[in-house]
Formats: C-alpha cells, structure tokens, sequence
C-alpha cells in the first residue's frame, strides 16, 4: 500500500503517536521541539519528538525517535537501521560563513523509494525542481552536539538551509552520473546506485578522484591549455565492497552489460584488505566501432575505508559511495601531486602510471615528513588560492 499523505489530519495523528510512544518508555525519554516538513502540509511545523535520554540525560540528533514522524523501511536481511541512509549532518550553514555558527541541524528523510513526493518543499524558494520523496524532520544540536528546541523563529532559516542542501545533493548526484558516464548509462543511473547500496560499496580509484578535482585550478588549467583528455578520462571503474557480496556485485555488474569476468591475483599492500578481486568487461558495438569498458570489483576483508587506506598514493584515499563522499586528503585530492607512502609492502603496486598518466606527481616521503603532512593537511592552516596547501612552507 503507497504512503499516506502527511496533510493537517495526519500531522494530528503523527503529534499523537509521539505522546504514546514517549509515556510508553515510563520516564526514559523526553520530549524535544523540531522541524517537520510534512509531503502535504501547507507550511512547516515546530512537533514535540521524544528523545531517549539515556544515562546522562545528554541526548544527541541520534536519540531523537525520527521514526515516528518519518517514514522509514527495514533494509532487506537486517535487524538495525542504516543512518547513513536516513539522515544528512549539516555542520556548518551558510557553509561558507566567516564565523562558526552556534548550531548545527540534522535532517532527517524517508528511505522509501515510493513514499509520496514533498510538496511542501518544492513550494519553497528555489525548491520548485526538487523532487524529494517523504516528509522531513530536522533536529537542532549546539555545537557540543547537543540537542535543543527549534522555535518559530527558526523555521525560515531551516526551509532555506533545506533545499540548498537537497539542490547541493541534487548537483552532486549529476556530477556522480557525469564521471561514471562511459561505464554506467544514465538511465541506469538508479540502478547502479541501488547496487551500491546492496552491496555495501563505494566507487574507489581516479574515478572517484576526478570527482573531486571537477572545477579545480588544476583541471581549470588544463582545460586552458588543451590537455584536459589527458586527465579526464578514467581506463576502468573501480568498486570496493563489502566481504561476501562478490557474487552478487557480478550478478548486478551483469544486468548492467559486464558479462566477461576474470578473476586476478591481489598484488601488494592490498593484499591484507582484500578477499577478492574481479574485472569485467562489457563490449558494445556502434557507428564508431567497437567499443570495451571495463569494472574492476575489490571485495573487503572488512570496511570499505581498510581498502581506501591502503592506497599508497593520497590522490586515492577517496571514496564515493551511494550517500556519501569521503576523502581522507581533501587539500591533495584537486592538485597536481600526490604524496607516495615510502612503505616497502606498496612496491608492487601498478598505479603509478595510471596516476601519471593523470597528470599527477609523485613526492615520496620518508616516514617523519610524512606524518608532518598528514597531520596539517586535516586541519585548517595556511592555504593557496586554489584551496591547496602549499608544500614550500612546510618543507
């Protein structure tokens, strides 16, 4: 049966069940104000949440019973939920805002694929081509992270931060579907995503990093002087993923038209992190001749970050997966160098000349400078125009 629309009568339904579910938890919970945007509702509303307090009577965005006012479904052969699929972390809005705001917001959104569309926050300024499915529940922390009550003065500035972070999200998935192009056909865009998903795995390898280095001084110049074929272009897509799940990232990689398969041997550092490597092969004829692409599937002897730490190069240590994008070097991940571990185990490994093929340099490091490097580059020192750090002042 589809969703029900959250319109006025069902917001009273919703405002009553939370009443239940806190006096059902006998003192153990509380109740906090926040932000709903109901699918069908004519304007946003500031609803009591029961939180778990927990021992410390400290609650967090996590404590909140979003379930009660979002709709959200169980993942398939699963006991627990998977936030990363549920809510959206907003440290920092406006983002680029000169001095750090006092709160931080959680959004919370449906998981359902046939939940009804939110009306309600395409009528909002900008929000017209937003196609956002189920109703939205935002909480409001300090920045200890703490949680504290939305007010009516709240709301504008909430909508607006909502759909600049849905358009923001909107872009991404287009840049997500422009870089995986020649591997993934749009109409398949979905689909893949889905697949990521079910797999527990993330897009790894240049792919993921021309992701990141699109509209940097880098890939700006190089556009400038004509060269940009020479680092725009990925040989293969590159999947990592869970343990267990080989067979059934074939099988989808298959409907997708990968239907050669070879099994490889795992060379060097990775041969710690993975339990299997794969590549497929799908061929596709056309005016222009044939045509090979090319998939490469890691699956993990654990987490999909053992994978992404193991690179020996920080132009690799990114990760995309279907929520989220990771980067562990986010100051190297758009310039035109890359810092190369000095450990023995990554001797064998072949991206060399994939990444200078890329147009990226090699610096290697020995193990003192190294962690002099990677300690600056995750906090906020001095920077170039570009938005890199600049290896003359630190060496």
């Amino acid at each position: 049966m589809a969703p029900l629309p959250c319109t006025k009568e069902r917001l009273k339904v919703l405002m009553a069940d939370a009443k239940f579910y806190s006096k059902l938890q006998e003192g153990n919970t509380s109740m906090v104000r926040c932000a709903f945007i109901g699918t069908d509702l004519p304007s946003t509303r500031v609803v009591r949440v029961p939180v778990n307090c927990g021992p410390n009577d400290a609650p967090r965005a996590f404590d909140v019973a979003y379930r009660v006012y979002v709709n959200t479904i169980l993942p398939q052969d699963s006991l627990v939920y998977n936030l990363d699929e549920s809510l959206v972390e907003v440290p920092q809005w406006p983002i680029d805002s000169a001095r750090l705001t006092p709160y931080m917001y959680t959004i919370f959104k449906s998981n359902n694929p046939i939940d009804r569309r939110n009306n309600l926050l395409r009528s909002f300024g900008g929000g017209n081509s937003l196609n956002v499915r189920g109703s939205l529940l935002v909480v409001k922390t300090d920045r200890e992270g703490f949680v504290c009550p939305v007010t009516p003065a709240d709301t504008y500035f909430i909508e607006v931060m909502v759909v600049d972070r849905h358009i923001a999200r909107q872009e991404i998935r287009i840049r997500i579907r422009d870089v995986i192009g020649p591997f993934i056909d749009e109409d398949e865009f979905d689909v893949f995503l889905q697949l990521l998903n079910a797999i527990g795995g993330g897009i790894v390898g240049s792919v993921a990093r021309r992701l990141l280095a699109r509209k940097s001084l880098f890939m700006d110049k190089a556009y400038e002087y004509g060269t940009e074929g020479q680092y725009d272009v990925s040989r293969d897509l590159n999947i990592a993923f869970r343990k267990g799940e080989m067979d059934k990232a074939k099988d989808c990689f298959a409907a997708l038209g990968y239907t050669e398969w070879e099994d490889r041997t795992i060379y060097g550092a990775y041969k710690s992190v993975l339990s299997a490597f794969a590549v497929g092969t799908k061929r596709l004829r056309s005016v222009d001749g044939a045509r090979k692409f090319t998939v490469t599937l890691s699956e993990s002897n654990g987490g999909l970050m053992q994978v992404v730490l193991s690179s020996p190069f920080t132009a690799q240590t990114n990760l995309v997966t279907a929520t989220t994008v990771y980067s562990v070097f986010p100051n190297l991940a758009t310039a035109n160098y890359t810092i190369k571990t000095d450990n023995k185990a990554h001797s064998l490994c072949t991206s060399t000349l994939s990444l200078l093929r890329h147009g990226v340099q090699q610096l290697v490091l020995d193990p003192t400078l190294r962690y002099i490097l990677s300690c600056l580059s995750a906090q906020d020192g001095r920077r170039q125009g570009g938005g890199q750090y600049s290896l003359e002042h630190y060496f």
